[in-house]
């Protein structure tokens, strides 16, 4: 009985049971594998999951690796926590370079690597389930636990798109992390954590002591919309919708990159673009002012921790006039092209 009521109490900490039930139905066809209760972890959003492995299974001091670029240096948790952060450059075609992973392994005793194969951000590419299997087996050799961020996992379970995950090739040596705000926006609040019973249980205690908790409404909420029988036609209206914008910004970005002034890779989810502004010299951080000038709103590369004249263009806020936003990208091109 007393075992009972620990298993009970332990469900509970880490999340509403009927949200969890949803979240399995969803997930499991995507990451071919069973999701029972003391492993899923419902968090406040994807950075609470990060918050709490950094509290709960790092030590101020350990080292983690992540990709370089990445939205993760943007978020001051690590350097809080006195986490010591080591980027690892991203190859071409969206992997890792791997020999750096292990450079960085010995050099600095490594604990975690976090990665966001798909769709990454902010470069949204996606790793190749080559480089997918490669970068398992290197971690596999290193005994490198491996955290893997997949904001996009939802839209691509409800798509039925097959992109097999880091935590589907790697069950026993991946943390996984998802949530809803790609689909239904950041103010849901609502992700989830994957990972071995022990973890889950760990980072449950932790968060109710720092009385850290998730808002019992947003889990209800949450819960009624993965309940919805026409969820699947959602996500296909806003892929849609997503879609149709960004064809029309490639189409005005078309003449720059003719021109020889842009470049950049089609992303296929998300609504941002990465975009490579080709200058003959390294843009300053005051380069940047020219897209607030023009109210065009930009993450510029060195919040990415790179500086390669990249700013991260998000298309689903653009203004709905094309004459008005044609005329704003020629303006800044005019300022920006040497």
């Amino acid at each position: 009985m007393a075992t009972l009521l620990q298993q009970n109490t332990a469900n509970a900490m880490s999340g509403s049971p009927a949200l969890k039930a949803q979240i399995r139905r969803h997930l499991h066809p995507y990451l071919n594998q069973s999701l029972p209760d003391e492993q899923l972890l419902i968090t406040a959003g994807a950075q609470q999951a990060f918050f709490l492995i950094a509290q709960g299974l790092l030590s101020y001091g350990d080292a983690i690796a992540i990709e370089s670029p990445s939205y993760l240096y943007q978020l001051a948790l690590f350097q809080v926590a006195g986490i010591r952060v080591f980027g690892v450059p991203r190859t071409k075609n969206g992997g890792l370079s791997l020999d750096d992973l292990q450079h960085l392994y010995y050099q600095h005793h490594l604990k975690f690597i976090f990665v966001n194969p798909t769709n990454q951000n902010p470069t949204t590419q996606t790793m190749p389930l080559a480089e997918r299997h490669a970068l398992i087996a290197r971690c596999r050799q290193l005994n490198l636990p491996i955290v893997e961020d997949d904001p996009f996992g939802f839209t691509l379970a409800l798509s039925q798109q097959s992109i097999p995950t880091l935590k589907q090739l790697d069950p026993n040596n991946v943390i996984y992390i998802g949530s809803l705000s790609e689909f239904s926006g950041a103010d849901t609040r609502i992700g989830w954590l994957i990972a071995p019973p022990a973890i889950v249980s760990r980072l449950s205690e932790i968060r109710q002591e720092m009385e850290s908790g998730i808002s019992i409404f947003s889990q209800y909420l949450a819960t009624q919309l993965l309940s919805q029988p026409n969820l699947a036609d959602l996500v296909a209206q806003q892929q849609h919708q997503l879609a149709y914008a960004r064809q029309r910004l490639l189409r005005l970005l078309a003449p720059f990159v003719a021109q020889g002034q842009l470049a950049y890779q089609i992303p296929t989810l998300g609504n941002t673009l990465w975009l490579h502004i080709l200058t003959k010299s390294t843009m300053t951080r005051a380069d940047y002012q020219v897209f607030l000038d023009q109210q065009l709103l930009v993450l510029p590369d060195f919040l990415f921790g790179r500086h390669s004249n990249h700013v991260r263009l998000s298309y689903s806020q653009l203004p709905a006039d094309d004459t008005l936003l044609k005329q704003r990208l020629q303006a800044v091109m005019a300022q920006l092209i040497d």
